[in-house]
């Protein structure tokens, strides 16, 4: 009896004790796989966030077959474009208006410092403008592209590498406007020279996208007639109205022009540059401001567009042209800060209905059936 006991303890002992190298086991090879995930983490984190944020950009289809060279470029021009967004609005909303208080005493060699500070940062401004532009057409045939087309846009030019350029370049700008340290001698050249190469790329980019796809080609036939082979094809011709009639993207930068131009306006008339004499004129100013709030506001509806997409779903530009109505208005109103216009012809105009004029647009815009499909699209979803 003695014995039996003896034996099952033993038994039980070495049951648990391989109980005991099991846990021990499971535990070990559950914390290598955790080690092992903990790395893959950190190898990928980098590329992985790139991912996550790229995600809102480009159309599932590309996402899967995407690497992560592509991505990085992708997300070097998103950060540069909202980098662009942040300087344009910096100057906009707190630059420009302030201009009066940038520079102590008076007289007219200080008032002419001030003419040519808001001139820089007009020009800033439209650069940053230009810049957004380019980037988000750049995203617009990305998004529209074949797999192979994809793949050929993002590794193949070597100017992707200038919107790191145009981030940084940027980020120095805001700072040195921050610490009101731009001086009026300040060299944008590289900025400049940046975002032309940023334009061409975008030319690259729109003639990869209405070319023959690699996948095209593969499918055409050896023995196909020479000027029908070189003739657009239909679906060449429906990408390459997407790159020539971008409703979102025609209005958008018809838009953030006159954003520049009203508070331009604001500044040269509303008598904020502070000219002896010249009294400032509060109910100008409250309008500019008021008109530029609303531009902006289309601004951001306009961002709730994907980005594979032209807008004409919400908007009805053939009938309001409300892009060209805008771009008459900005051509008159620049004269406002050239250098070669006639004092004299400016102060003649009456720049307050040129304001209501503006006001008209949004309002007409807002009021169309096609663009209150957008903003209850971004209500029922925000």
């Amino acid at each position: 009896m003695y014995t039996s006991n003896s034996e099952e303890k033993n038994q039980i002992a070495k049951l648990v004790e391989k109980q005991n190298n099991m846990m021990k086991q499971l535990q070990e090879n559950e914390k290598s796989s955790l080690d092992a995930k903990l790395t893959k983490i950190e190898y990928h984190w980098a590329h992985l966030l790139k991912q996550k944020v790229i995600e809102g950009i480009i159309p599932p289809r590309l996402q899967e077959d995407s690497h992560f060279d592509s991505l990085s470029k992708l997300n070097s021009l998103n950060q540069a474009m909202y980098r662009a967004m942040l300087m344009f609005r910096f100057i906009c909303e707190k630059q420009m208006p302030n201009v009066e208080n940038m520079y102590g005493g008076g007289g007219d060699e200080e008032t002419e410092k001030k003419v040519l500070f808001v001139q820089m940062m007009i020009r800033l401004a439209s650069q940053a403008a230009m810049f957004i532009n380019a980037s988000q057409r750049i995203l617009l045939c990305v998004s529209n592209m074949s797999v192979e087309q994809y793949i050929k846009a993002t590794t193949t030019p070597v100017a992707w590498k200038k919107f790191d350029g145009v981030n940084e370049e940027m980020g120095t700008i805001i700072e040195r406007l921050k610490d009101e340290n731009l001086s009026l001698i300040f060299d944008t050249s590289t900025l400049e020279g940046n975002i032309r190469q940023i334009l061409e790329l975008q030319i690259k980019i729109e003639k990869v996208f209405v070319d023959k796809s690699p996948e095209e080609l593969a499918q055409e036939k050896p023995g196909e007639d020479k000027e029908q082979k070189y003739q657009l094809t239909p679906v060449q011709l429906e990408r390459q109205k997407v790159v020539q009639h971008c409703h979102k993207l025609d209005l958008r930068n018809q838009v953030m022009k006159m954003c520049v131009a009203v508070i331009a306006m604001q500044v040269f008339l509303g008598g904020l540059i502070g000219v002896e004499g010249q009294p400032q004129n509060t109910v100008f100013v409250k309008k500019a401001t008021l008109v530029y709030g609303r531009l902006l506001d289309v601004v951001f509806k306009l961002d709730h567009v994907d980005s594979e997409d032209t807008g004409k779903e919400y908007l009805n530009l053939a009938e309001l042209v409300t892009d060209k109505r805008l771009m008459e208005k900005f051509d008159v109103i620049k004269m406002v800060w050239s250098e070669v216009a006639d004092p004299s012809v400016i102060a003649s105009k009456d720049w307050n209905s040129v304001l209501d004029a503006v006001q008209r647009d949004i309002t007409q815009l807002f009021n169309d059936y096609k663009f209150k499909r957008l903003v209850k699209n971004i209500e029922d979803n925000y």
